[in-house]
Parts: C-alpha cells; sequence; structure tokens
C-alpha cells in the first residue's frame, strides 16, 4: 500500500513541473499570441480595404470640420457684435 502511495506522489510531481510552466505560458503567453492574432487580422483588414477606408476618413474629417465651423456662428441678437449703448462710447457732438 505505501509503495502504491509513493508512486502517485511521484507521478503527481511530475505532473505538478510539468503544470507550473503551461499554467505560466498560458497566463503570459496566451493573450500576447491572441493580440498578435487580432493585429494581424486588423492589418490584413486595412490593406484589403485601404482606398474605402481613406476615402471615409476624407468624409468623416469634412463632417466634423463643418460642424465645428457652424459651432463657432452666432446669430440674431446673442451674436458676438453687440454694440454698447452706454454714453462713453457713443460719438460726441461738435459744438
Amino acid at each position: 500500500m505505501a509503495d502504491k502511495n509513493q508512486m502517485n506522489d511521484a507521478n503527481a510531481g511530475k505532473w505538478v513541473l510539468f503544470g507550473l510552466p503551461m499554467a505560466a505560458v498560458l497566463c503570459c503567453g496566451l493573450p500576447l499570441l491572441i493580440a498578435g492574432l487580432g493585429f494581424t487580422a486588423a492589418g490584413t483588414f486595412l490593406v484589403a480595404n485601404r482606398l474605402w477606408l481613406f476615402g471615409g476618413m476624407v468624409v468623416l474629417m469634412g463632417i466634423v470640420m463643418f460642424i465645428a465651423s457652424r459651432r463657432g456662428r452666432k446669430s440674431g441678437e446673442d451674436g458676438c457684435c453687440i454694440v454698447p449703448t452706454n454714453s462713453d462710447t457713443s460719438p460726441k457732438k461738435a459744438d
């Protein structure tokens, strides 16, 4: 019976020695591998559709510039060029 327990302990020790490095590889290496595959897939997509993406970026920049130019304009009574009405700035009459 004692020999059987020693054999199980020896097998468990081999699995632990094999399992600890594998856990480190899966913990640290697997996310790096997944990220590498993701970047490769994204790069392939970008190269295959570069003209469409360039055109889309130009259109998007145009829309953003249009919105930014419209946001700066004011009209009506809230405009930026309000004429003050106090007496210090009114023209003086020559006598």
